[in-house]
């Protein structure tokens, strides 16, 4: 059985409204911030105690419009990496949204194989779509589909808070405005974000709002763990936006995994990529 929920939310900081029914966009883009999840039941849990957080970071660059396209090729490479390694979370930069909220879809369907091996009951896949910087409608892909980012986590149950953030800072003379997705599950704020690729100067300044105003409204006073994954596109100059408080590693190019909470770095693995022009980052946290 599948359980679909949409939710539009206001931006962070705001006020809460009652969730709407289904459907693919909120009525207003600028303004409502979009998050569409879903939670795949797996099975019954079992009583495992999860001593570690394995992150698994990839771009896919499956919009159908770059040069890195693989005639969708790339969610199927990212399904056996996820077989192989069994994440606890995958975070997803350049997708399109059947990619992660179509159950039978390879990511979903291979994650909730590794919830089954590890004794979770559920899979919670967030989406987020960039927007179009004139319309300020969803970024599509060249199938139709709404482009942007997402993740995937295995856990005790659904995502219990869920906020889409879109920066203030964009590049002037982009066609797509780049967004951030987080969501809370078991305890554990997961998050991820595709910053801005054409302008480093307008990227450091995303990546600055990220840690210092839409991360912390987010997690709030509790500041619970807390595990992002992204395509940062600042290669070792994202150390100078991370706080002293918080870890990082890259894969030696524009991806970064970062935490906070207690976390500590157990493991760092760079996985090779064909369908893709990037790596997949692989980080194993312990749990605090």
């Amino acid at each position: 059985m599948l359980a679909l929920a949409v939710a539009c939310l206001l931006p962070l900081g705001a006020a809460a409204t009652p969730n709407v029914a289904a459907a693919s966009t909120c009525a207003d883009p600028v303004t409502r911030d979009c998050v569409q999840t879903q939670t795949i039941p797996v099975g019954p849990a079992r009583p495992i105690v999860h001593t570690t957080v394995r992150e698994l970071q990839f771009n896919l660059c499956n919009s159908g419009q770059a040069p890195c396209y693989h005639q969708d090729s790339s969610p199927g490479e990212a399904a056996g990496v996820i077989d192989r390694y069994t994440p606890t979370a995958v975070t997803l930069n350049e997708i399109c949204s059947r990619n992660i909220l179509d159950p039978s879809a390879p990511i979903p369907t291979a994650m909730a194989r590794a919830a089954a091996l590890a004794g979770d009951p559920t899979v919670v896949a967030a989406f987020a779509p960039a927007l179009d910087s004139v319309s300020h409608e969803p970024y599509r892909c060249v199938n139709g589909d709404e482009y942007g980012i997402g993740l995937v986590v295995r856990g005790p149950g659904p995502a219990t808070a869920k906020v889409r953030y879109v920066y203030r800072l964009q590049f002037a003379r982009t066609d797509e405005h780049r967004v951030g997705v987080c969501v809370t599950v078991g305890g554990t704020d997961f998050c991820t974000t595709h910053l801005e690729s054409d302008d480093p100067a307008v990227a450091a300044g995303q990546c600055s709002e990220l840690m210092d105003v839409d991360l912390p409204r987010f997690r709030g006073a509790v500041a619970p763990p807390t595990v992002v994954g992204g395509d940062l596109n600042l290669g070792a100059a994202a150390a100078s936006c991370v706080p002293a408080d918080w870890g990082a590693r890259g894969d030696g190019g524009v991806q970064h995994v970062l935490w906070a909470g207690g976390f500590r770095l157990a493991a760092t693995r760079i996985v090779a990529m064909h369908d893709t022009d990037h790596p997949a980052l692989l980080v194993d946290l312990s749990r605090p």
